[in-house]
């Protein structure tokens, strides 16, 4: 990805659906992929110990289906009375799908587009 970007969306882990936090997605090449949930996905017995989730589903504020893949906290926040929030760093995106599960991906085909690459290649 080249261009920064900022959605909102609601964001769950497999199978829980039905458990969905309201979130922004944010995208630079300084701070790569970066989730901000309002709340957590962790019961409060679980909130000291867990500091990963491998697979978080969202959906984008435009529709798109959103899987995040090798999940880390980076900051939580705990306030009473508030909400909690909590802050993932994600090493890959993929737009397009839902994968609850890494066998599930497994593609037949893929692109990829470099854009500039004849002027890197000092190709003319």
């Amino acid at each position: 990805m080249q261009n920064n970007f900022e959605l909102n969306g609601l964001w769950f882990l497999p199978g829980s659906a039905e458990s969905q936090l309201s979130g922004k997605i944010s995208f630079s090449q300084e701070n790569g992929i970066i989730l901000e949930l309002l709340g957590n996905f962790n019961n409060p017995e679980k909130l000291l110990k867990d500091s990963t989730n491998e697979i978080i589903l969202g959906i984008l504020e435009n529709g798109k289906k959103v899987t995040l893949l090798n999940n880390a906290i980076t900051s939580r926040t705990v306030n009473f009375p508030g909400i909690p929030t909590t802050k993932y760093m994600s090493l890959y995106m993929l737009i397009g799908g839902h994968f609850s599960d890494k066998k599930d991906l497994i593609f037949d085909e893929i692109s990829t587009e470099y854009h500039n690459l004849s002027e890197w290649l000092d190709i003319s």
